[in-house]
């Protein structure tokens, strides 16, 4: 399968459009590890991780990207909408315990592509579909 067909794949899975800058971030980082810990997934792999961890069932609304080396996945909005990128415990997918590593994909990438949040990123991201 080529990186559209995967892409495009997942999309059907998911039921959701991504952003284009999300498929363009994917379809340059993703499949090889980001640092020493770090993870993202390739395209052809998107659909298998979510399927793992449920995302659709115990994170609707988002999607898993990466893995942090041990428990914690990196997760998105497919649409970017919230566009800040979260890490959270794979056993635990909820957004109440997300925890925001950086306000956006670029800015994740400028800072070296951290798995732990800074110092002035530990908002929650708003909850989407009016659930709390």
């Amino acid at each position: 399968m080529d990186t559209r067909t995967d892409f495009e794949a997942f999309e059907l899975w998911l039921g959701v459009k991504l952003a284009p800058e999300l498929v363009a971030f994917i379809a340059q980082h993703g499949g090889g590890y980001v640092n020493d810990s770090s993870l993202l997934y390739a395209p052809s792999q998107l659909t298998d991780r979510n399927e793992c961890y449920e995302t659709k069932q115990y994170c609707p609304g988002w999607i898993t990207i990466g893995v942090d080396g041990g428990p914690r996945q990196f997760v998105v909005a497919p649409t970017l909408r919230p566009a800040g990128v979260f890490a959270v415990d794979g056993g635990d997918m909820t957004e109440a315990c997300f925890e925001l590593v950086a306000p956006s994909l670029s800015e994740w990438k400028a800072l070296g592509f951290p798995d732990e949040p800074g110092p002035n990123n530990s908002s929650k991201p708003k909850p989407l579909r009016g659930s709390a």
